[in-house]
């Protein structure tokens, strides 16, 4: 296993058929663009201290095993490419409040530009946080043919999101932290009894629907657990206001209770 350090602009050497520990807090930004860093896997973070990646360069990360973010460790990702087999966030604890421990952040704040992130599978573990901040939907593409949120795990999606195919919940799945009617678009939708759903709800700007935060699955949807609906700050609904929560394919293609 080989164990590297990681501080500056420059990508470490890597190499395909190791697995590497980032030991320190490293940030890919400045003018070394376009690399390529590749290993069998990556892991970050552990127990003492914090150690992360700000992946800021539009350089490229390829995994061919899984990357695994770890208690105290995180990616900051905002320009450039992650490909891998899985990406695994967990931490020790299960977190309350805000943010602490394997925060994967997939954010465009900067709109710094065009970025990726291709895996088979996102597993957010207890403690484990998952954050899409895609403020440009148009810079950047997601692609995981299934999302499993653990009990105790959370994931956050604060814009319109698209490219999971299967989404587990178990856990925690939020929406709409700043505003509402987004829409998480998926092949299918399953909550279990565990899991819970965050939805805000708000004013659509005209007149006879309120709009909210949603669920758009082609296929079946599945739910039990909680629905949380949050209002809008000074927003209260008028009777006979309506919103869509979920659609699927056939209609209704969910089972709740």
């Amino acid at each position: 296993m080989t164990t590297s350090n990681w501080y500056g602009d420059a990508l470490p050497s890597g190499s395909e058929n190791a697995d590497v520990v980032i030991g320190g807090t490293y940030t890919l930004s400045g003018p070394s663009t376009g690399q390529t860093f590749s290993a069998a896997g990556l892991t970050i973070g552990d127990s003492d201290g914090v150690k992360d990646i700000q992946h800021v360069n539009g350089g490229n990360i390829t995994i061919s095993g899984d990357i695994t973010i770890d208690t105290n460790g995180g990616i900051y990702f905002a320009y450039g490419n992650i490909t891998a087999d899985q990406l695994i966030v967990k931490g020790e604890s299960i977190p309350a409040g805000p943010l602490y421990y394997g925060l994967f952040v997939w954010s465009d704040y900067y709109e710094l530009g065009s970025s990726s992130l291709t895996v088979n599978s996102i597993e957010v573990g207890p403690g484990g946080d998952f954050v899409h901040d895609w403020l440009n939907p148009a810079t950047g593409t997601l692609s995981a043919g299934e999302m499993n949120i653990a009990n105790g795990g959370r994931a956050f999606f604060q814009w319109d999101a698209s490219g999971i195919q299967h989404v587990n919940n178990d856990g925690l799945l939020s929406m709409g932290e700043y505003v509402e009617g987004n829409s998480l678009a998926v092949n299918t939708f399953t909550q279990t009894e565990y899991g819970q759903t965050l939805l805000l709800v708000g004013p659509s700007g005209g007149t006879g629907d309120m709009i909210a935060d949603s669920i758009a699955a082609t296929g079946a949807v599945s739910l039990d657990g909680q629905l949380v609906f949050i209002l809008a700050d000074g927003y209260t609904p008028s009777l006979y206001e309506s919103f869509t929560l979920m659609t699927g394919s056939p209609s209704p293609a969910f089972s709740a209770r």
